[in-house]
């Protein structure tokens, strides 16, 4: 059987939204690193 959608955890979802934002940042603001990680880090869920 497949996969819902529904059914899958969150941190799939999040990994996209970081790798979104970090291909933003390399492109469009390659001196705010400090920038994106500390956005990454605040979306990352802490285990």
């Amino acid at each position: 059987m497949g996969k819902s959608p529904a059914l899958y955890p969150p941190a799939v979802e999040l990994s996209d939204v970081q790798a979104n934002l970090n291909l933003f940042f390399y492109v469009n603001l390659p001196q705010g690193i400090s920038l994106r990680d500390n956005i990454v880090s605040a979306l990352t869920p802490v285990m």
